[in-house]
């Protein structure tokens, strides 16, 4: 990690840039499923339960059928309960890697 910094601090410092910066610990989320397609508004209602929840996302990825997020690490589990929390109605069994609907 500290070659990749060194790197793009002296890439930003060649052009001009404002230094980069990074978290060391970081958590991934998604919501998923073929409903997406069909149901308008998934993305709305977990960046809004996100933001809801004082929840920074500091990036997006998405597809057809997924949408991802990264956060810091520290706000992992605390943006995991916001998104079982909005999502509670399309859990299976309570499991939040294990969805139907979203």
């Amino acid at each position: 990690m500290e070659k990749a910094l060194g790197v793009a601090r002296n890439l930003a410092e060649t052009l001009g840039c404002t230094e980069p910066t990074h978290l060391a610990e970081v958590a991934k989320l998604s919501v998923f499923g073929t409903g997406i397609r069909s149901h308008t508004g998934v993305a709305t209602r977990m960046f809004q339960a996100m933001s809801t929840a004082g929840i920074n996302v500091d990036m997006i990825s998405t597809s057809e059928v997924r949408i991802n997020v990264v956060v810091a690490g520290r706000q992992g589990s605390k943006a995991l309960e916001a998104l079982k929390k909005e999502f509670a109605e399309s859990l299976i069994d309570g499991n939040a890697e294990r969805k139907s609907g979203y």
